[in-house]
């Protein structure tokens, strides 16, 4: 029976991290996102709690938040994108969490979550630049910059998965690039 190929990948496949080794590497990003997606949900709650203040600041004017139809949108929006950013740090938290499960407990589908959720960070990330680059400035394409490492965390990711999977398989791990 022949061992089974290592799955193809259209990202390259490194056998370390940039200082340590890959399993490492990808522990650091999972703590980040949980500390990072925590701050970010307790950051937009606390502005929830300094809206329904300013609104209190309103009535005591005699305005309301939601009756003045100057400001009704301007308060929809921003709750609005408040609870839509507190779901998506959520998102963030639980594939953060999942991943980290999958490197402690060897298991690469739970793994998954985490690169299909780089990769959607990454396209949207880059449609997002493009489109404020066309309708702000074209200087904004200058966030391109940064865009290196969220794919060099997402190389790092799809990389100890593959790895994770081919050693199941019974298989040393090979870079077929080498």
């Amino acid at each position: 029976m022949e061992p089974a190929e290592p799955k193809r990948t259209c990202l390259p496949i490194v056998e370390r991290g940039c200082c340590c080794e890959l399993a490492t590497c990808c522990k650091v990003q999972g703590w980040l996102l949980i500390v990072g997606a925590t701050l970010n949900i307790l950051k937009s709650i606390a502005q929830l709690y300094n809206v329904s203040e300013g609104c209190n600041a309103l009535k005591q004017q005699g305005r309301s938040c939601f009756g003045d139809e100057d400001l009704k949108s301007i308060f929809y929006f921003f709750i609005c994108s408040l609870v839509l950013n507190i779901i998506i740090q959520i998102i963030f938290l639980v594939t953060a969490v999942l991943f980290l499960q999958g490197i402690a407990n060897r298991n690469p589908s739970k793994m998954a979550h985490y690169i299909r959720l780089m990769w959607v960070q990454l396209v949207v990330g880059t449609i997002a630049v493009i489109v404020m680059s066309v309708l702000v400035s074209p200087v904004l394409l200058l966030a391109f910059l940064f865009i290196g490492l969220p794919i060099y965390c997402l190389i790092c990711a799809n990389s100890l998965k593959i790895q994770m999977e081919t050693n199941k398989n019974g298989q040393d791990f090979a870079n077929p690039m080498a």
